[in-house]
């Protein structure tokens, strides 16, 4: 199975928990925690997570959001269960700062080879850049993953915003009102559950 996750919300938890926009990504952190464990319960062998937009680079304080993205991923430890790769539109790797890179550099070539999922970090991506690039270079950067079983976005937001428009097309989606740091296990669940009783047609 393919899970998509677009955590949304995490600047308004923060405003409205901390009176800050980046002071709630800590927590954010642990919500991406329980997700991967829980994935890692439920035998998901794909999760794709949107962790930077291309269009969230123009924002005036991604700067420090970066500075959080690269403290988070100095701590991620090599696991035997986890695969990690960083899919980066065009030259958007690029543009990220040198210790950020490594960081990157570092989390992919300590992959396992045999993990039990593969986990698949956006960053500086979006759908539109993946497909002009796929004009001129004849493939999409992500051709390499399945079809999305599951897309599921928090924060009270109901639209992709840019997110996998090729392998979401026939993806069962789910919005949730909860902002990304109150994600909860039985929040999870219940998507999952439903999933399982839904008759996926395929355009049939």
């Amino acid at each position: 199975m393919h899970f998509g996750l677009i955590p949304d919300g995490n600047r308004r938890y923060g405003k409205r928990t901390y009176n800050s926009s980046l002071a709630g990504y800590a927590d954010s952190s642990r919500s991406f925690q329980m997700v991967l464990s829980w994935c890692l319960e439920h035998c998901i062998q794909h999760l794709t997570v949107f962790v930077l937009s291309t269009e969230n680079l123009s924002r005036a304080e991604t700067p420090q959001l970066l500075q959080c993205i690269e403290a988070s991923l100095a701590d991620m430890k090599k696991s035997a269960r986890v695969s990690v790769e960083f899919l980066c539109c065009g030259g958007y790797r690029e543009q990220f700062s040198p210790t950020l890179r490594a960081h990157m550099d570092r989390i992919e070539l300590d992959a396992s080879e045999t993990p039990d999922i593969r986990l698949h970090l956006l960053m500086g991506y979006g759908g539109k850049c993946e497909i002009e690039n796929a004009m001129l270079s004849g493939s999409l950067l992500t051709a390499h993953l399945p079809a999305l079983d599951i897309v599921l976005r928090t924060g009270d937001t109901r639209r992709l915003s840019n997110f996998l428009p090729y392998q979401s097309a026939y993806a069962e989606l789910f919005f949730l009102k909860c902002m990304f740091p109150e994600l909860a296990v039985d929040d999870l669940d219940a998507v999952l559950e439903k999933f399982r009783k839904t008759q996926r047609r395929f355009g049939q």
